[in-house]
């Protein structure tokens, strides 16, 4: 993963930098268009704790450098998320230099965990993925106890030996085709027209409108250019000298009615977005009837 990383450092993604897609041509060709910029990247050191806005994003094996390298897990090594523990939200980790992780929560004292990639492997199951680990100790385990009031242990990729195949599928052909202890693919990118058109729709009904925090994107592209759910349609993107292949849109769940803020759940956007962004709304294989997109998954190459 640093060979990886170090690679790309040149051309690091920064914001507020232009990007280039490529859209489907009225003659039946696909060309490169110039439409707008990035309006933010995020990382998510611990998957479903609270994210980081960076000012530049390196993008390594298993997707942006330090995004959901680690994951909370219960006694049988299930993964933990906000789906169960809505609280995991007001979880703030941070990754200084010098190998180590720093949590915080309301009413919990900071803690800083020295982290590991090498000791005895674990296994951690990620819906259908079963994959490795290394347990980040007693002290971390302890603390994260304490707030979520279940028994959980906070477990780290292995620098070595680490294999998480994205679904075949759906992966690109020259991919890299790896994530992290993310759902399912490296990277997510969302489209701040298709959020302001969401907003619009629920506003219209009487609903405030939602920030892009309930998204939990790497990547945020604006510009004036953009037109609403115009990502449904992209098939690569590239932002700097990097390259990434959108290969399916994101399926969203109940996390997305979590306030990031307070915690509060409710039913939007979900309930809105059932009126328009269901499967045959969007034009894609994936997914089930029920499901609705928000947000599409990319590969890296």
């Amino acid at each position: 993963m640093a060979g990886r990383a170090a690679a790309v450092a040149a051309g690091c993604l920064v914001a507020y930098g232009t990007y280039r897609l490529a859209r489907y041509h009225i003659f039946g060709k696909w060309e490169w268009v110039r439409v707008g910029h990035v309006s933010s990247l995020h990382v998510y050191p611990v998957k479903s704790c609270r994210g980081t806005e960076v000012e530049e994003m390196d993008i390594g094996l298993f997707g942006p450098v330090n995004d959901r390298v680690f994951v909370v897990v219960d006694e049988n090594g299930r993964f933990i998320t906000q789906r169960q523990n809505p609280e995991m939200a007001l979880i703030s980790p941070s990754i200084p230099s010098g190998g180590s992780v720093v949590l915080s929560a309301p009413g919990m004292s900071h803690l800083k965990v020295a982290t590991t990639g090498d000791g005895a492997p674990v296994d951690v199951g990620i819906w259908d993925d079963e994959v490795s680990g290394v347990d980040q100790g007693a002290s971390s385990s302890k603390w994260l106890s304490d707030y979520m009031q279940r028994p959980v242990r906070l477990i780290g990729i292995p620098k070595k030996g680490y294999d998480r195949p994205t679904s075949s599928k759906w992966s690109p052909a020259g991919g890299l085709n790896q994530a992290s202890y993310a759902d399912g693919f490296p990277v997510l990118i969302a489209n701040e027209a298709s959020l302001r058109d969401l907003n619009q729709r629920m506003e219209k009904a009487g609903t405030p409108a939602l920030p892009m925090n309930r998204f939990r994107p790497n990547i945020v592209v604006g510009g004036i250019g953009l037109v609403p759910w115009e990502e449904d349609r992209w098939r690569e993107v590239r932002v700097g000298s990097e390259r990434l292949a959108v290969v399916k849109p994101c399926t969203r769940c109940k996390v997305t009615t979590t306030d990031q803020e307070t915690t509060e759940r409710g039913a939007e956007p979900l309930k809105t977005m059932a009126s328009f962004r269901r499967k045959w709304h969007v034009g894609t294989r994936a997914g089930d009837r029920s499901d609705v997109f928000f947000g599409q998954n990319c590969c890296h190459f």
